[in-house]
């Protein structure tokens, strides 16, 4: 509750927001934005009402989704676009208040450290 959200990319973190249905106003930060959000926004979950930073807008850098997610974007004066060098600036990321990032993994080691994109020299995520 009262969290702002970052998705990162793949099945599972986007997977995820189906499941946020008992929160309240939630807010979203994050480098992209999926028909999930659509759901989440119509009932009242993501409000961005208690955000600091960028009060009651969804911020991203793109929209990947189908025809039903880019409607909804379309003029929408909630969901404002900013390039990725902005969306993806360490400083504005610690704007947020309760700043919660929701990705996947693919190793962690014992002192907690995440690998979230190569295994051996295979390149995996983010592009």
């Amino acid at each position: 509750n009262k969290s702002t959200i970052h998705v990162g990319f793949g099945d599972l973190p986007n997977a995820t927001l189906k499941y946020l249905t008992d929160k309240k106003h939630l807010g979203m930060y994050s480098h992209y934005i999926t028909d999930n959000i659509i759901p989440l926004i119509e009932n009242g979950i993501l409000t961005g009402r208690k955000k600091n930073f960028h009060p009651e807008k969804i911020i991203t850098s793109f929209a990947l989704g189908t025809r039903k997610l880019y409607d909804f974007v379309n003029n929408n004066p909630y969901i404002e676009f900013y390039p990725s060098d902005y969306v993806c600036n360490p400083r504005n990321i610690g704007m947020n208040k309760k700043m919660i990032s929701i990705n996947s993994a693919r190793q962690i080691d014992l002192t907690g450290q995440v690998n979230a994109a190569t295994e051996g020299y295979q390149f995996y995520s983010g592009l």
